[in-house]
């Protein structure tokens, strides 16, 4: 199964590393962030890859994590 996390704070990173570590998925799993650069690392620690944004998340992944903040639910959902 191929998850993937839209965001990648607080929230994203401790439930990939649990997924990682539970379920030994690492390279199932897809990261966005808007700020690319944390969605990289998180991808490195963790092991998966990134995407460029929500859309191609959504595209590939089986499940889909929605780890932003409410405020920024509705501007991300709609991808």
């Amino acid at each position: 199964m191929r998850i993937g996390f839209v965001g990648a704070g607080n929230i994203a990173t401790a439930m990939a590393r649990g997924w990682a570590r539970e379920s030994g998925a690492r390279d199932g799993m897809l990261f966005t962030d808007a700020i690319a650069k944390r969605a990289g690392a998180l991808a490195d620690e963790v092991g998966g890859e990134t995407r460029p944004g929500a859309s191609e998340v959504a595209r590939e992944a089986d499940a889909v994590v929605l780890a932003v903040k409410p405020n920024n639910l509705e501007e991300v959902a709609p991808e």
